[in-house]
């Protein structure tokens, strides 16, 4: 028999269309998303320092919409 897991979320993933990320992608930088589509292109790694000061690195990716 499944029992379920009380601390584990049921659908942990927030799925939004493309047009939902053209439209508020830009002016919400809190606003996370999950999306499906197909990575298309990407650029280089770029080394970043984050706002507690931390190093890291950022990676733009070109998504195409599977619809």
């Amino acid at each position: 028999m499944l029992q379920p897991i009380e601390t584990f979320a049921f659908n942990p993933f927030k799925f939004r269309p493309f047009t939902e990320l053209e439209s508020n992608g830009a002016s919400d930088k809190n606003l996370l998303f999950d999306y499906i589509g197909e990575v298309v292109g990407k650029e280089e790694a770029r080394g970043i320092i984050t706002r507690t000061g931390h190093q890291s690195k950022r990676i733009t990716l070109q998504l195409e919409d599977l619809e």
